[in-house]
């Protein structure tokens, strides 16, 4: 304990921290308990008194909630005056909110209204607060903004900032903005899901949340200009910490930053006053510090990810240089491995990816950043003062920029560079035992023989691994299946994984006398003995999809619903969301990039994505399109998109077996291009009696050039398909076909 002092002090704090707010009492009966029977009595005494003083802390902060306006808000429609904290912007108008005057504390989070975005700032209106479970009881909720009745008061001076660096960005940078703003303002709503994709898969996604390597950055770049213009040390020291201290507020106070900013003010002061401190000290300090002033940071993800990241790259570079030699590229290496291996029981079990592709995409995308950063920050002061000069800075930071996004996009292509598994904690359990391998392998008293033997030791365990370790390929009888219900003119497909768990997408039409929800989903779902739908997916908000959800939900124990987060006016829309709160089940809107998976099998939606240039004209359109892998063998559910959407998807998928045809086979969807580059075998044509014509006969004779196998759920009831990742089998009424999936 006196070695690592301040570690271990921050470990005792925080698990009393989680003891208080979980109102885990009996955690500190055991910490007294162990105290009684260890030796060392002394520092047995002191480890009880920080947990409980941890424990003290969180209680406060729990209690705390209470006058939370996350807590205070009464579900349902009112009439607030309410203020944002964030600038709203067209397309991207999730925003945080404050209630002055309310009585409560802190801001929500919140949606305001596209066609009131030039009545921004201090207004009154009428609300909708939709709330939601928090983590650990925590009040959590979306504050829906639906009309602007009076404004009240300008937005304030730090909002109209952010909406001028904001306005900046998007003139100098253009199609780059999103990313810019990503880099420099910590807003990541208006960025190409594709692009955020390509950069979690490389392992550098890191680079687009404001942590503490851009506050680093931000920090060495203000030490060296005042080296230039040579400053001593104490206004050095002064002009840094106000600095650093002004951008993080400007971000709002994100604990990652902040954290940050501590460490760079805490380092700046130890060598101001020549005092050689443990950098795992100063990294101990800082996360208690944070702790003191937002206990609840104990249960952000994001903040804790910084902190390993940064404890795993000193940890590694340490032993690189120690054992492996003091060349750049090696500690760089060895650094970037040890962030990677730090972080992976975390990113797995929250994320479910661990990419290894960053380890040395680092390398080369860091630098990068570091030189892109006071060019972009360069461009947006210069430009009022002096145009000619920031346009040149913005030039040379945007071909900065597309070499990064070109970078993220390549490692992401790379065969085998990420590892994509259920998120979950059992997903985080093997990368925890291998980073205790890993540091195993290096040993603080390792030379670099020993090393190298046990490195051995570890190829040769691994090898074995290999060998006996079940294969991952589906095994025979593992198979998946694919439901399209017969619910008439709508949607309802129930998906079933290897492992019985099972994906409900859509849930057919509701109307006055009927509801395909309680009268075929629900009666199917029983007959399979589904006792739990692990995901729901709502592709949009018409009545022949979204009609029968709530029955569904109110019969059968729900997990996440992913929603199309619709326009709020839709009476149908709302009514959904009701239900969703009454039920306590978790929603959130589903947008391209997103991904879960469950047994092996992938669920990955393409599309919608809020960039789009149609977004918002046509809720069709907005459709939510999933994409279902398992092994060999895809399977793309289209929701009700027409010609538009088909067009801004084409080249982004690759080829499928199966096709669920969009908008039930309207002529206006299923386009040729749009066959051409899905090249499908089996179209799946979801109708029953209309009166709009479907499916179209134009959309079947495209079908049918194509040499697409059609059926349909007013021919052939219930379709099923069951694949096993290689082959697959189609079976309706009276008629069955085989085939193999292609890679």
């Amino acid at each position: 304990m006196i070695r690592h002092r301040p570690v271990a002090i921050v470990l005792l704090f925080g698990a009393g921290l989680v003891a208080g707010l979980l109102h885990f009492w009996a955690t500190l009966w055991v910490a007294a308990v162990l105290g009684l029977v260890l030796r060392r009595r002394a520092r047995a005494a002191t480890g009880v008194a920080l947990m409980t003083l941890g424990a003290i802390t969180g209680a406060i902060a729990g209690a705390g909630e209470a006058y939370s306006c996350r807590t205070r808000l009464s579900a349902g429609r009112q009439e607030l005056v309410v203020e944002p904290a964030d600038p709203a912007r067209e397309h991207h108008t999730r925003v945080r909110l404050r209630l002055p005057g309310f009585p409560c504390s802190g801001v929500v989070s919140g949606r305001w209204p596209e066609r009131a975005l030039e009545r921004q700032g201090r207004v009154r209106a009428v609300v909708r607060w939709i709330p939601r479970q928090g983590v650990f009881g925590r009040g959590a909720g979306t504050l829906v903004v639906e009309d602007v009745l009076e404004v009240l008061q300008e937005p304030a001076a730090m909002v109209r900032l952010r909406r001028w660096i904001m306005h900046t960005v998007a003139d100098l940078y253009g199609p780059r903005a999103a990313i810019v703003n990503a880099l420099v303002l910590n807003r990541k709503d208006g960025l190409d899901p594709a692009v955020r994709e390509a950069f979690v898969r490389a392992g550098l996604v890191h680079l687009l949340a404001i942590s503490g390597f851009h506050v680093g950055v931000v920090a060495l770049w203000i030490v060296l200009a005042c080296r230039l213009l040579r400053l001593g040390r104490p206004a050095t020291f002064g002009v840094t910490t106000a600095a650093v201290t002004a951008y993080v507020a400007l971000l709002g106070w994100p604990p990652a930053a902040t954290r940050a900013a501590v460490l760079a003010v805490l380092v700046m002061g130890s060598r101001l006053r020549q005092r050689n401190v443990s950098s795992g000290a100063i990294l101990a300090v800082t996360a208690l510090i944070l702790l003191l002033v937002e206990p609840w940071t104990v249960v952000q993800v994001g903040a804790w990810l910084s902190v390993v990241a940064l404890t795993g790259v000193m940890t590694f570079e340490r032993w690189g240089r120690r054992t492996l030699g003091g060349g750049w590229v090696v500690r760089s290496v060895a650094a970037s491995l040890g962030a990677t291996l730090a972080t992976a029981p975390v990113t797995a079990a929250v994320f479910g990816t661990v990419s290894f592709t960053g380890i040395v995409l680092n390398v080369v995308a860091m630098p990068l950043v570091a030189i892109a950063l006071p060019a972009v920050f360069g461009s947006v002061l210069l430009t009022p003062a002096v145009p000619l000069l920031g346009e040149a800075l913005a030039t040379s930071g945007g071909v900065l920029l597309a070499g990064l996004t070109w970078l993220a996009r390549w490692g992401s292509a790379v065969p085998g560079g990420a590892i994509v598994t259920a998120a979950g904690w059992p997903a985080g359990l093997p990368w925890l035992g291998v980073l205790a391998l890993a540091l195993w392998l290096m040993g603080r008293r390792n030379t670099s023989r020993e090393s190298a033997r046990r490195a051995l030791w570890l190829v040769a365990g691994a090898a074995w691994m290999v060998l006996l370790w079940p294969s991952g390929a589906p095994a025979g009888g593992a198979d998946v299946a694919l439901h399209f219900l017969d619910v008439g003119q709508g949607d309802g497909i129930a998906i079933r994984t290897p492992g019985g768990h099972w994906v409900l997408v859509d849930g057919g039409p509701r109307t006055g006398r009927w509801d395909a929800g309680q009268r075929t989903v629900v009666p199917f779902l029983r007959r399979h003995g589904v006792r739990r739908l692990d995901a729901v997916v709502v592709t949009h908000a018409d009545a022949d999809h979204l009609g029968g959800i709530p029955s569904i939900v109110r019969a059968v124990p729900t997990g996440l619903v992913l929603e199309p987060g619709g326009a709020p006016e839709s009476p149908l829309y709302l009514a959904f969301l009701d239900e969703l709160v009454a039920g306590g089940i978790p929603w959130r809107p589903g947008r391209a990039g997103d991904r879960f998976v469950i047994d092996g099998v992938i669920f990955e939606v393409v599309h919608p994505d809020t960039t789009w240039a149609q977004w918002g004209q046509d809720i069709n359109e907005d459709s939510i399109v999933l994409l279902v892998r398992y092994g060999l063998f895809d399977a793309l559910l289209a929701g009700d998109i027409g010609f538009p959407a088909e067009l801004a998807l084409r080249g982004r998928i690759g080829r499928v077996e199966v096709l669920k045809v969009g908008h039930h086979g309207s002529k206006g969807s299923t386009g040729e291009a749009w066959l051409e580059a899905l090249a499908p075998s089996t179209a799946i044509v979801s109708v029953g009696r209309n009166r709009y014509g479907h499916p179209a006969p134009e959309a079947l004779e495209r079908l049918d050039r194509h040499g697409v196998s059609i059926w349909r759920t007013d021919r052939e009831g219930h379709i099923t398909i069951r694949t096993d990742g290689r082959t697959f089998t189609v079976t309706g009424r009276g008629r069955r076909e085989s085939g193999t999936a292609v890679q």
